[in-house]
């Protein structure tokens, strides 16, 4: 049915079904209130709660071609135009909505490449691809730097310092970097070649922006009520083409969950959204916390991984379901080995009680650790690629969105972290990874760790991760010396009991 045109007809509509929370999120009014932040915990209805809001700035007949919504991935932009043309008229106009880098493209190549000259190239560049971009880069640096005194970063110090100031004159502007000249040397490479680097779709558009003022005053017309999605995942270079767009505009709704910031290693920076109240001190946060997804024993887990956020960032995720559910366990085993038989085990018998392959996952932290799993659930239904009908096997990072009704989450040990206690929560993304895989458990949590791994030619010892007291204080142990562990959490007698075995 079409919405009304009226708004308050359209803001009754599109709040049907929804939890006052979100409903609090469609009736913001940025013109009193100003920016606004919704801080959206795991499975609490983001991207309900986003597009709804969307279709109502059109319902309020705010000019679609004002309205400019951004996200990361080709994916999510796809399911937010379905989404919000689902809730209009058909044949209703969409905003624009667009990835980081699409939204780099358009500034960059409107008007004869216009932005691309602002930003200092002489012509529009051919874009690498991933793999041409490692290739060139590779050789980039065994031809100028093997000999010379200039020495290669590291992939990660690289990725990090190109995230944090774009371009190598800001870079220099706030007091350098130990590989700033190659840094400078790689850029001339780069424009000899005539080629760029999916990075330089935010850093040159940004630059655009900041030397071409007209093109600035183009791209706000397009912004005047801005949206953006996953803002715990955004770069600083990301964080400023946001701020420039948004200029003084009191119609900016950023949406994002800092306990699910886990790609620090891409350069996301938490202070974009910890930061919120001093960038914007006329705006307000709002908080989603009701959990449709998983069961009471899981959240109850979930919410005591953090317990020292500040009292604007604390939220308590609150079960919708019904049922309550069986409690996560926690199982230690001696070896590797041993590990990994329970975790078949358990897999065998979540199969033999009827749960399907496709209901099942297991999470680990790197890809190092999938083939000793994969090899030791041969012969179950294990899925290939992205074929959603086997068991998955997963990193923690690529299961970030997704959800099964049962999660293995394997290799939960401490190594460097011995003797040293845990590091706040903005800066402990390792506690936050551990917080994205108990939340993608909609029915069973399962938990392994081992006293001892392989390092070496010697057995290195471990104990589990710190966070584990945060999540379950009383710990049982058969028997006292760390064989091997069985944890049902929130049964504190039940524990000691084990303990006293």
């Amino acid at each position: 049915m079409p919405l009304h045109p009226e708004s308050d007809l359209a803001l009754e509509r599109l709040c049907a079904g929804l939890e006052p929370a979100q409903r609090a999120v469609l009736a913001h009014d940025f013109a009193s209130e100003g920016p606004l932040l919704v801080l959206a915990g795991a499975g609490t209805g983001k991207t309900t709660t986003l597009t709804r809001r969307l279709a109502l700035e059109l319902a309020r007949n705010h000019p679609a071609d004002q309205i400019l919504a951004l996200t990361f991935t080709r994916k999510a932009a796809h399911e937010m135009r379905e989404r919000v043309a689902g809730l209009l008229a058909a044949g209703s106009a969409l905003p624009e909505i667009r990835t980081f880098h699409s939204l780099g493209l358009a500034i960059l190549s409107e008007d004869g490449a216009r932005g691309w000259k602002s930003a200092g190239w002489a012509f529009r560049p051919k874009l690498l691809s991933e793999e041409t971009e490692a290739d060139e880069s590779a050789k980039f640096w065994r031809e100028r730097f093997r000999e010379g005194a200039l020495s290669a970063p590291t992939a990660k110090a690289w990725t990090r310092m190109l995230a944090e100031w774009g371009d190598p004159q800001r870079c220099a502007q706030a007091g350098g970097h130990p590989s700033l000249e190659a840094w400078r040397e790689w850029e001339a490479w780069k424009r000899r070649l005539g080629v760029a680097e999916m990075h330089d779709l935010i850093s040159a558009s940004l630059l655009a922006l900041e030397s071409d003022p007209g093109l600035l005053e183009r791209w706000r017309a397009r912004a005047r009520t801005l949206f953006v999605d996953e803002y715990q995942d955004t770069d600083r270079t990301q964080y400023r083409l946001v701020s420039l767009l948004a200029g003084d505009s009191r119609r900016v709704m950023a949406v994002g969950d800092d306990d699910q910031s886990i790609y620090g290693f891409r350069g996301a920076d938490m202070r974009n959204i910890l930061d919120w109240r001093s960038d914007r001190p006329d705006g307000r946060i709002l908080t989603l916390t009701g959990n449709h997804r998983s069961r009471a024993p899981i959240l109850a887990a979930a919410n005591r991984v953090f317990p020292d956020k500040p009292p604007d960032f604390r939220k308590e995720l609150q079960p919708r379901r019904k049922e309550r559910g069986e409690p996560p366990l926690w199982f230690q085993a001696r070896e590797p080995a041993e590990e990994l038989a329970w975790i078949r085990k358990r897999m065998e018998q979540e199969l033999r009680q009827g749960t399907p392959g496709s209901d099942l996952c297991a999470l680990f932290r790197g890809n190092r650790e999938e083939a000793p799993l994969r090899k030791a659930l041969r012969g179950l239904p294990v899925s290939r690629g992205d074929d959603q009908d086997g068991i998955r096997l997963l990193t923690i990072h690529a299961a970030k969105g997704l959800e099964w009704p049962a999660v293995f989450v394997c290799g939960q040990d401490r190594e460097a972290r011995e003797g040293r206690s845990l590091a706040p929560y903005q800066d402990d993304e390792e506690r936050r990874l551990f917080y994205v895989a108990c939340t993608r458990a909609r029915d069973r949590l399962y938990l392994s760790s081992c006293a001892s791994r392989p390092k070496g030619k010697s057995p290195r010892e471990h104990v589990p991760h710190p966070w584990m007291d945060l999540v379950e204080p009383d710990v049982g142990i058969r028997p006292r010396w760390l064989v091997r562990t069985l944890r049902r959490f929130w049964h504190p007698a039940a524990a000691r009991a084990i303990g006293d075995a």
